[in-house]
């Protein structure tokens, strides 16, 4: 049920402080959120506002735990804007895509941390499936969007160049950034192409902002959990601070240096440590419960 989903979210995001939670419970109550799907509403998930009035929340609810992540991410931008507006005169409380990214993806962290606390050890299936989840997450927004991001400052580079783009050139260029970040996945013949369907790439240089957003985010979660209140007051320095100041220079008051390679390493460290955790899962036999709840075998 939403209502659950709402206090699994407030209870995942406790880490950030009774005031980010009283305010954004405030928010639910207030009905920022147009939750349900409806005849003619537009599909996905947004977060959205005006100066000087609280954020609104679009959802599509399903009931799923996709849509539970969905509601925290989107959670996320609400609070961003709303103490970014609150600190901030119009003219600096705006802020950047890099770091809105960031306090987005933060709430998808800690409520996985906060869900696989709250998982028993011997659910092998519902701790998997929460891994897995993180692990496609770091993958999908880390990893694969710097391919993309590299993949798009050279196509940058060969104009500037002189170069001819053509759908061979590109499609190539993508195969070869596949074999680079991924040398031990065979590389089917046609996904070369796959540049072709990315939206991203008519908004020069956005892409790259998923994956610093990401190692942000795994950076933040981590100083906040070793920490507590002090690296929470600074994150929500971050919120308010919204773009009154450069974005990594707000970033890096709030803890993070992204002019370091620590960061990322720190969020490769945090993939590799959830994938041999599946791992460990799988060696206990998760794979065997999961064909056998498909086959409806599973033990009730």
């Amino acid at each position: 049920p939403y209502a659950e989903a709402v206090e699994t979210v407030l209870a995942g995001l406790e880490p950030l402080g009774r005031q980010y939670v009283d305010d954004l419970a405030a928010g639910f109550e207030g009905r920022w959120v147009d939750v349900h799907e409806t005849k003619g509403k537009r599909s996905g998930a947004y977060s959205w506002g005006a100066y000087g009035s609280h954020p609104v929340i679009l959802m599509n609810w399903n009931g799923t735990l996709s849509d539970v992540f969905t509601l925290a991410h989107e959670a996320g931008h609400a609070m961003h804007s709303f103490t970014s507006d609150a600190a901030q005169p119009y003219q600096n409380a705006q802020y950047t895509i890099f770091l809105a990214e960031i306090a987005s993806t933060l709430n998808e962290v800690l409520l996985t941390w906060h869900l696989l606390g709250q998982t028993p050890e011997d659910d092998l299936l519902g701790r998997f499936e929460l891994l897995n989840r993180f692990a496609d997450g770091i993958f999908s927004t880390l990893i694969t969007q710097a391919l993309y991001a590299d993949f798009e400052a050279e196509t940058h580079r060969r104009v500037e160049a002189g170069q001819p783009l053509t759908v061979d050139t590109l499609s190539e260029l993508f195969s070869d950034l596949q074999r680079t970040y991924l040398p031990g996945v065979e590389i089917d013949q046609n996904a070369g192409i796959r540049w072709g369907r990315i939206p991203h790439f008519y908004r020069a240089f956005y892409v790259y902002q998923y994956a610093t957003g990401m190692s942000a985010a795994i950076a933040l979660a981590k100083t906040i959990r070793d920490e507590g209140e002090p690296a929470a007051e600074r994150f929500r320095g971050l919120l308010a601070a919204g773009g009154s100041d450069y974005s990594l220079n707000i970033l890096a008051r709030s803890g993070v240096d992204l002019t370091s390679p620590e960061p990322v390493r720190a969020a490769l460290a945090e993939f590799q440590a959830t994938v041999e955790e599946m791992g460990r899962l799988v060696d206990r036999g998760v794979l065997d419960l999961a064909a056998a709840a498909d086959l409806g075998t599973a033990d009730a």
